[in-house]
């Protein structure tokens, strides 16, 4: 079962980039043209977000990372900017935060949505 996003982090994103994980395999054979094959059949992406958040959205999500989800070792779920449907998600490493303002953090997330029950 995935966590929940907190309801004190927006559920936006500022950008959104998303990359279905290559999942095909290719294997030569003796003669012809080789044999394709999917891996797996469920869709794995790499995905790459960014958002501005405040100060106390800052902590949240640090707590939210680092306690709730163990340093990234539970997944969470969140919802799909294109469908709107609500998504499982992994972390791909942890939240990167940069000051834009005095009370402003452009926080860079790195997720991989996988398949499982929300």
């Amino acid at each position: 079962m995935a966590l929940s996003w907190p309801t004190t982090i927006p559920a936006t994103a500022d950008s959104w980039q998303e990359q279905d994980v290559d999942n095909i395999l290719r294997t030569q054979t003796d003669a012809g043209p080789g044999k394709v094959r999917r891996k797996y059949t469920g869709v794995v992406s790499n995905i790459s977000m960014n958002s501005v958040l405040t100060l106390e959205q800052v902590i949240a999500l640090r707590e939210f990372y680092r306690i709730d989800c163990q340093q990234g070792a539970l997944r969470f779920s969140f919802p799909d900017p294109v469908t709107g449907v609500t998504t499982v998600y992994r972390w791909d490493g942890p939240p990167v935060f940069n000051n834009v303002g005095s009370l402003a953090f452009q926080c860079a997330m790195k997720w991989k949505q996988v398949p499982g029950d929300v």
